[in-house]
C-alpha cells in the first residue's frame, strides 16, 4: 500500500496554516485558475480528510476519483502533480500580496499589450501614490524604479518624446532600493561574522560604505542609511558603548518609521551587544537586555513556524530573573512553553519555572522541579548541577553542596564535547564556589580575610567564571560595608 504521506504534494500542504489551506481550496476551485475537475476533487479530498493524511494510501485516492476502476497510480500521480502546480502558483499569489507589486506588474501588463488608457490612469494613480510613500520603506524605491521606467518605455513608444528625466528617475530609485537592501544585509552578513569570530573575507565594507558616503541624504531622499552605518560601526567595535549608544538614539528617534525587517535587524545587533557586556558583567545592560527581548517578543520575532528555540526561551528568563522581574518570568514561562518544540518542552518548562522560583526564594519548589529534569541534554544537566548548588548554599546545606559540586567536577572530566571557554568557566565555578562555601562558615576576622581575599581573586581572573554575578552577590552579603570598594 502506498500512503502519500511522504509526498511533496503532502509535506508541502501540511506546512500551511488552516486559513491558508482555505484560501487555498479557493484558488483550486477558480476557474480562472483551474477547471480540471479531477485536482478539484482532490483538494477537497484532502482538506476534508486532513487530520488522516498519514493513513491515506494512493489506492483510496485512485477509489475515490476512479470509483469502480482499476488502481490507476499514474493518473493519480498526475493529479497529484497538477494539485502541486496549483500550490506552487498560490503560494506565488501570496508572495505577490505580501510584496505588494501588484500595481506594478498590472501596469507592465498593461503597457506591454498596448492597453494605454488603463495605463495612463494607473500610471498617473501610482505617481500619486509615490508621493505619500514613505522613503524608510524599500519597496518605496523599488516602485520608483519601475514606475519611472515603465514611463521611459512608455514615451520611448511614442517617438520624438524626451525620456531623460524618466530613466534618470528610473536609475536613481534602482541605486536607493539595491544599496538599502545592501546595507540591510551587510548588517546581518556582518553580526553573522562577528558571532562566529570569522573575519571578513572581502572588501565588500568599505567599498558599500564610501558609496554611500558620497551620496547626500537629500538625493538619496531618505535618513534610514545612517542607521544601517551605525551598526556597522557596532559590529566592527563591539567593545566600544560610545557607538552603541549612538546607534540606540538613532532607533529611538526613527523607530516609528522604519520597516519591522531594518528595525528587528538593528536590535539583533543592539541584542549581540548587550549579551557581550553582560557575560562581560556589566550590570546596565542586564536592563538594555531585558528591554530588547521584550521588544522582540511584541514584535513576535522570536516565533518562526510557531516555534521558539529553547534557547531563547532559557535567556530571557534568566534575564528577567537578573532584573528582579520575577513575576514576569512567571508569566512568561507557561505563557511561552506551548511555544518550544514538542521533544523538549517539559524539560525546558521545569528547568525555568525552578530558575524563576529560586529567585523567588521557593527553594521547595525549584528542588522538586530540578528532580524532574531528564539528562538528555548535556546542557540542562549542566544548568541543573548550577542551580542546585546556588540552592544547596542559600539553604546551608553542606553536605549536599559538596556533594553536588564533586558531581559536577567529575561530569566534566568526563565531558569531551563541551567547549574549552566552558570548561574553564566551570572550573573556576567551582573553585570560586567552594572558596565561597569555606568561608560562609567561618567568623570574625578569618571570615573578613576570606571573604576579600576571594573577591580580590575573582576580580583579579581574565578567564570566564560562570556565575560570577551570583558569587559576587554572596560576597557581598558576608562583607557588606565593602562591597561597594
Amino acid at each position: 500500500m502506498k500512503r502519500i504521506a511522504k509526498s511533496k504534494l503532502i509535506r508541502s500542504l501540511s506546512a500551511l496554516p488552516p486559513t491558508e489551506l482555505s484560501r487555498f481550496r479557493d484558488f483550486v476551485h477558480s476557474p480562472f485558475f483551474n477547471k480540471h475537475e479531477p485536482t478539484q476533487y482532490l483538494a477537497d479530498y484532502l482538506l476534508l480528510h486532513q487530520s488522516s493524511w498519514g493513513e491515506v494510501t494512493k489506492q483510496e485516492l485512485s477509489s475515490e476519483l476512479f470509483p469502480g476502476e482499476p488502481f490507476r497510480e499514474a493518473l493519480v500521480n498526475n493529479i497529484m502533480s497538477n494539485l502541486t502546480q496549483l500550490l506552487h502558483r498560490f503560494l506565488a499569489q501570496l508572495g505577490l500580496e505580501d510584496e505588494d507589486m501588484e500595481e506594478e506588474l498590472a501596469l507592465e501588463a498593461a503597457l506591454s499589450r498596448e492597453v494605454f488608457p488603463i495605463f495612463r490612469a494607473g500610471l498617473n494613480k501610482a505617481r500619486k501614490g509615490l508621493s505619500l510613500a514613505d522613503p524608510f520603506d524599500p519597496a518605496t524605491h523599488r516602485k520608483r524604479h519601475r514606475f519611472a521606467l515603465l514611463e521611459h518605455k512608455f514615451l520611448s513608444s511614442l517617438e520624438n518624446q524626451y525620456t531623460v528625466p524618466s530613466i534618470t528617475a528610473s536609475i536613481s530609485g534602482l541605486d536607493a532600493w539595491y544599496t538599502h537592501l545592501r546595507l540591510r544585509y551587510g548588517v546581518a552578513l556582518k553580526s553573522l561574522r562577528v558571532a562566529h569570530g570569522a573575519k571578513d573575507t572581502d572588501d565588500w565594507l568599505p567599498i558599500l560604505q564610501r558609496y554611500v558616503q558620497e551620496r547626500s541624504e537629500g538625493e538619496w531622499g531618505t535618513a534610514v542609511w545612517p542607521l544601517h552605518q551605525q551598526a556597522l560601526e557596532v559590529l566592527s567595535n563591539m567593545e566600544d558603548e560610545s557607538q552603541y549608544r549612538a546607534l540606540a538614539d538613532l532607533i529611538t528617534e526613527h523607530e516609528s518609521r522604519l520597516q519591522l525587517e531594518d528595525l528587528e535587524q538593528l536590535y539583533k545587533v543592539r541584542l549581540d551587544f548587550c549579551i557581550r557586556r553582560v557575560n562581560a558583567h556589566s550590570p546596565y545592560f542586564q536592563e538594555e537586555l531585558f528591554r530588547i527581548y521584550q521588544m522582540f517578543l511584541t514584535t513576535g520575532t522570536l516565533i518562526q513556524r510557531g516555534q521558539m528555540l529553547q534557547v531563547n526561551y532559557n535567556n530571557i528568563t534568566s534575564v528577567a530573573c537578573n532584573v528582579r522581574e520575577y513575576e514576569w518570568a512567571a508569566r512568561f514561562v507557561k505563557d511561552y512553553a506551548d511555544k518550544l518544540p514538542a521533544h523538549g518542552r517539559e524539560n525546558a518548562y521545569r528547568y525555568n519555572m525552578a530558575n524563576v522560583f529560586f529567585h523567588l526564594k521557593d527553594y521547595d519548589s525549584a528542588r522538586s522541579l530540578l528532580l524532574q529534569v531528564d539528562f538528555t541534554n548535556i546542557y540542562y544537566k549542566l544548568k541543573t548541577k548550577f542551580l542546585q548548588v546556588k540552592i544547596y548554599y542559600e539553604l546551608g546545606e553542606t553536605q549536599l553542596l559538596e556533594s553536588t559540586m564533586d558531581s559536577l567536577r567529575i561530569f566534566m572530566l568526563r565531558a569531551r564535547r563541551l567547549s574549552s571557554d566552558l570548561r574553564i568557566g566551570v572550573k573556576h565555578y567551582l573553585q570560586f564556589g567552594k572558596r565561597l562555601s569555606e568561608a560562609s562558615n567561618m567568623t570574625g576576622r578569618q571570615q573578613k580575610s576570606a571573604v576579600r581575599r576571594l573577591r580580590k581573586d575573582l576580580n583579579a581572573v581574565q578567564a570566564p567564571v560562570l556565575n560570577k554575578a551570583w558569587i559576587e552577590e554572596q560576597l557581598n552579603i558576608l562583607l557588606p560595608e565593602e562591597a561597594e570598594a
